[in-house]
């Protein structure tokens, strides 16, 4: 333990009676509603004043805030899923995380997809020792070659058609196959697409797996073209939830989790 954290143990911490007056003088005391996960709690600003402090913290992190509520999603589907694919992996936070239930289901796959091979070298290494299979490559509508954008952060490369303020002229050339084409294993697949802007061309290169029944979730983190988007699965029989609330969506939020109900 740091010298510091010796210090607030001793002398906060195992003083309850000067944590609760400093916290009543920093806080007041009352109860208030905070969000923890895009869920609303009510706590008291003294009694449960760690999960204030924590509504704090999500508030300010994209990856608390909106990550974090999206895995949980993800992971309630996994019971009935035969395979996890992640489309635009970045490092493997999705997959690495989701691969832990894979103790529960071994029989359970997993895939991810990179098209940075820059990133794609940090996502091999996280998912080193794991049974996800790793592509170092671009997920599109058809086999062809394109040429990908750089962004400031690794997470918002994109196709060089599509380039934005947030991207930079490091540009690289990369191979770009369907998901049709890749031999996914599963009848019951969970899709996770996080592509910037390719989202509707990742959809129609998977037109063969959609129209055999084989993907039972998509989860979309932003998407473009939305309304073609929206189109598309609902074509196939997909319904629409927030992913961060899994509360019923009329349009495509932005944290889109789409859900094939079976027929009656």
């Amino acid at each position: 333990m740091s010298l510091r954290g010796w210090l607030v143990d001793r002398l906060l911490l195992k003083q309850p009676r000067v944590r609760r007056w400093l916290t009543r003088l920093l806080e007041g005391d009352r109860d208030t509603d905070v969000l923890l996960l895009h869920t609303p709690v009510r706590v008291n600003t003294v009694r449960e004043h760690g999960y204030l402090r924590a509504s704090r913290m999500i508030a300010r992190s994209s990856f608390l805030n909106d990550e974090v509520a999206a895995l949980l999603a993800l992971a309630g589907l996994l019971p009935e899923a035969d395979a996890f694919v992640d489309v635009g992996a970045n490092v493997g936070i999705y997959a690495k995380i989701l691969h832990r239930f894979s103790v529960l289901r071994p029989e359970l796959r997993f895939y991810a997809f990179e098209a940075d091979p820059d990133t794609a070298r940090r996502l091999a290494a996280t998912l080193a020792g794991t049974k996800v299979e790793v592509f170092a490559h671009a997920v599109g509508d058809r086999e062809t070659e394109l040429e990908f954008a750089r962004g400031a952060v690794s997470h918002v490369s994109t196709r060089r058609d599509l380039v934005t303020r947030y991207q930079l002229d490091d540009t690289f050339k990369v191979r770009c196959r369907p998901l049709d084409a890749v031999g996914l294993v599963g009848r019951n697949l969970v899709l996770k697409i996080d592509v910037e802007g390719q989202e509707l061309a990742v959809l129609h290169g998977a037109a063969g797996l959609f129209a055999a029944g084989r993907v039972r979730a998509v989860f979309l983190d932003g998407a473009a073209d939305s309304e073609q988007v929206a189109a598309f699965l609902r074509g196939h029989g997909f319904a629409f939830y927030d992913a961060r609330t899994l509360l019923p969506a009329a349009g495509i939020p932005y944290a889109l989790l789409a859900l094939r109900h079976p027929p009656p």
